[in-house]
């Protein structure tokens, strides 16, 4: 069956980044694997300051609340990858998720200010699973 196309979900979020900052010089890289995976921390290494992490942080849960995430269970923030464009790509439980809600792709608006980062997620329906 062919998904309507349409938009199925929009996900907004800030993050302070003076919060996130403390909660990455307290956790340190045990923190930053929970939340990024490998190639999200290399893509972004060369300007990973505090603002590009907390931009990261909120696409991510933009893009949560886009999906409409159910609250049954710890929602697994590696399996949502932010790549340079930005982009979307998701994983295991979130990529299953997104194809059953029948999600084609995202369009991810991300942004910074000096005392915040926000991000702005919109998941469309359609039949190309490419962007996913």
């Amino acid at each position: 069956m062919r998904p309507p196309s349409g938009i199925v979900g929009l996900g907004t979020d800030v993050v302070d980044i003076a919060r996130l900052t403390r909660l990455i010089d307290r956790g340190g890289t045990r923190f930053l694997d929970r939340w990024f995976r490998p190639t999200e921390l290399r893509s972004f290494a060369a300007e990973a300051d505090g603002r590009q992490v907390a931009a990261l942080l909120a696409a991510k849960e933009a893009v949560a609340k886009a999906l409409r995430v159910p609250g049954d269970g710890p929602l697994l923030w590696r399996d949502i990858e932010i790549v340079p464009g930005p982009a979307v790509l998701l994983h295991g439980r979130m990529r299953d998720l997104a194809l059953t809600r029948g999600v084609g792709s995202f369009r991810l608006s991300m942004a910074s200010a000096p005392d915040h980062a926000m991000a702005t997620a919109l998941a469309i329906a359609g039949e190309g699973q490419t962007s996913l």
